[in-house]
């Protein structure tokens, strides 16, 4: 597809783009999706709101030699999420980075990826809604470095070159979407430009999307609310971003801080039976479980902690503070989630 490739390329002979370094604090992660740190962790470097050098960004991905999940069905139940991996078309994708490409859903994350792996170059697109969209977004172009509006993309768009590539982030109604471009091969013109004509064809896929959508049954926004992830953080401004991530239905909180935020996942079952034996498949050999939390709660090996109560898993992260207050955290937002279950 070398023909293809549209233009503005430059010569790749020894080079390679470099993904910003994994921050410190980016250490925890659901065991059966990935976890929000690493969408926030991408934005981040995306949107250069980290200064950090060296080493690989990449998503992190569930445990080695767990069962996989996929065993067991969910049930059934209207869409509440938009599939980032119907944001952009294989085609679409393929023509930009020069070499042919399907896009890959995040295990649980609401992105979606095509790699082109052997020249190192990528694109991540990644969806949500809000019942305050404007206000996530806002708070996404806070944290930009070197933004500069776009018109004509949905109801406001800005561009960004980060550290770890570029990236144009887009409000349309209620959903603000993200679609990261890392590709050494083209200039910063060819880039802009590409990013430009994948956001506004996405646009047009998101508001024919929106208006398709059910509520997320449970909420998990509803289930761990803004304000209770606020007061674990001191009462800073949180912002919620709802996802279809991995086929649970998540919800990301966000700070202006980019390095407090938490973020939960939920799934339901169509039978009590399903879910705990969905439950029992990510739970590491060995693990001490958690008493007192719906019917049966663990830690996971990075301290994520994960809750059954009868037909649903429930997966709760916080980061930004030391382990044992994050899980200390974890387990007071869980208390709270299950007498709303």
């Amino acid at each position: 597809m070398n023909d293809q490739r549209i233009s503005g390329r430059e010569s790749t002979s020894g080079v390679r783009s470099h993904r910003g370094g994994t921050r410190q604090n980016a250490r925890r992660k659901l065991p059966w999706w990935s976890s929000g740190v690493a969408m926030l962790l991408m934005l981040c470097l995306l949107l250069a709101a980290c200064g950090s050098s060296g080493g690989s960004a990449t998503a992190p991905t569930s445990h080695e030699g767990q069962s996989n999940p996929a065993q067991v069905s969910p049930s059934p139940a209207a869409k509440a999420g938009i599939d980032p991996c119907s944001l952009i078309s294989n085609a679409q994708a393929s023509q930009v980075l020069g070499a042919q490409v399907t896009g890959s859903p995040g295990e649980a994350l609401p992105q979606c990826a095509y790699q082109d792996t052997a020249h190192d170059s990528q694109i991540l697109v990644m969806v949500g809604t809000s019942q305050d969209a404007r206000g996530y977004y806002q708070l996404l172009q806070s944290q930009a470095s070197h933004a500069s509006a776009i018109s004509g993309i949905g109801d406001a768009a800005f561009y960004s070159a980060g550290i770890a590539g570029s990236s144009i982030t887009v409000l349309t109604g209620k959903a603000v979407f993200n679609i990261a471009l890392t590709d050494a091969a083209l200039n910063d013109a060819a880039t802009r430009a590409a990013s430009v004509k994948l956001a506004q064809d996405a646009e047009s896929v998101v508001t024919a999307t929106l208006h398709t959508l059910a509520a997320p049954e449970p909420d998990p926004c509803t289930l761990v609310t803004k304000d209770e992830v606020s007061q674990l953080f001191g009462g800073i401004a949180v912002q919620t971003l709802n996802g279809l991530s991995g086929g649970a239905n998540s919800c990301t909180y966000s700070t202006p801080s980019a390095r407090d935020f938490a973020f939960t996942a939920v799934q339901t079952y169509a039978t009590a039976g399903d879910a705990k034996q969905f439950f029992e498949s990510t739970k590491p050999p060995g693990t001490k479980g958690v008493g007192g939390i719906g019917d049966d709660a663990f830690f996971d090996a990075l301290g994520s902690l994960e809750v059954l109560k009868g037909h649903t898993v429930l997966g709760i992260t916080v980061s930004g503070t030391s382990p044992s207050a994050a899980e200390a955290s974890e387990e007071q937002l869980a208390q709270n989630a299950m007498s709303r279950l």
